[in-house]
């Protein structure tokens, strides 16, 4: 994302993608010594890089207005939060069941949506986030808290980015993909105000039927 002042929209100038695996003894020997730490969500991990970047496999939207349009509904979602301690290692992970409720506004360009944990035994809900998305242009929005969201290429891939780090306040940059128009998947990151690695969620969403 190019440099830009305060309030400024930012350019996507290009994207790199990664992907790192441990060896195999590596993880056998984390499982025996950390069992109680669980591991990356089978079907995100063994995700390819075409699985996530090629258009052809994804949900095709040119707009964000056609991709509020398809995320409009119900979605059940499960996530992964690994919490990182300060020698940059696993910690804590857990998994949180919740449902996800996105209503657009296609005339006023704004999304609202809500997060709403389950708990165990599925009679209640405790909410976890809520707010709103307004589309500023055909590839931009702009969430609560400022962060921009980015539609990226041909659409299916998604982006949310701090709008500058200032070092007052955590941030957290995400990564979504739109694998049909019933699923999708999302990788966030998080870091405290010193810029310290915190958090990682991973997010599996299927829109409820």
């Amino acid at each position: 994302i190019k440099e830009g002042s305060e309030g400024a929209v930012p350019t996507l100038s290009g994207v790199s993608v990664f992907r790192e695996r441990t060896s195999k003894g590596d993880v056998e020997r984390e499982r025996k010594e950390k069992p109680e730490l669980s591991q990356v969500p089978a079907d995100i991990a063994d995700s390819d890089l075409v699985d996530i970047l090629s258009n052809d496999q994804l949900v095709q939207c040119k707009t964000v207005d056609e991709y509020l349009s398809i995320l409009d509904g119900t979605w059940d979602g499960v996530c992964e939060v690994q919490i990182v301690g300060d020698d940059m290692q696993i910690k804590k992970s857990m998994a949180i069941q919740y449902e996800m409720i996105v209503g657009y506004d296609k005339e006023q360009k704004q999304a609202t949506y809500s997060m709403n944990m389950i708990t165990e035994n599925g009679t209640s809900k405790k909410l976890l986030t809520t707010g709103t998305v307004n589309v500023t242009g055909d590839k931009t929005a702009t969430t609560t808290g400022g962060y921009y969201f980015l539609l990226m290429g041909n659409g299916g891939i998604t982006q949310l980015l701090p709008p500058f780090i200032d070092f007052t306040q955590g941030y957290k940059f995400e990564l979504g993909w739109m694998r049909t128009p019933n699923e999708r998947r999302r990788v966030s990151r998080s870091h405290d105000e010193a810029g310290k690695w915190v958090e990682n969620v991973y997010f599996v969403e299927r829109r409820r039927v």
